[in-house]
Formats: C-alpha cells, structure tokens, sequence
C-alpha cells in the first residue's frame, strides 16, 4: 500500500519539475554549455503494466497516472 502511494506521489513531484528542467536546460544550452539530466526512474514497469490492458495502443501515456490506476485496482477492489 505505501509502497505504491511513494510511487504515485514520486511521479506526481517529479511532473511539477518538467516545465522548470526544460527551461533551464534550454537555457544553458543557448549558453553554449552540455546538459545532463539524470532520470531516476523510467517508468517503464507502468509502460508494461498499460501495454498489457491497451495491447497496440500508440498513445500518450501518463506514468503517474499508471501508478495511481494501479493503487486503485490493486488497494480498492470493487469485485
């Protein structure tokens, strides 16, 4: 249970931080100087996990959004 609400609200943090690293990245970049930007997660387990309710989907997809999908139906059955 909390192990997935770390996740969720990980994804959620890291989100927020997006629009600031690309200005900033962008920015030292017309400055002439090397980015480097390190991930801390991929989110490829929430890519797998959508992939296999949404075989051949080519959409957008949200890993916190996967994340919080995964919580409800693993925390809050409704069967």
């Amino acid at each position: 249970f909390w192990g997935a609400h770390q996740r969720f609200f990980k994804q959620l943090i890291i989100s927020c931080k997006i629009d600031f690293v690309i200005e900033q990245a962008k920015g030292s970049l017309a400055k002439g100087h090397c980015v480097v930007i390190g991930l801390q997660g991929t989110g490829e387990a929430a890519l797998n996990a959508w992939l296999l309710r949404k075989p051949g989907a080519n959409s957008f997809m949200s890993s916190a959004q996967e994340c919080l999908i995964s919580f409800l139906l693993n925390h809050f059955p409704t069967k």
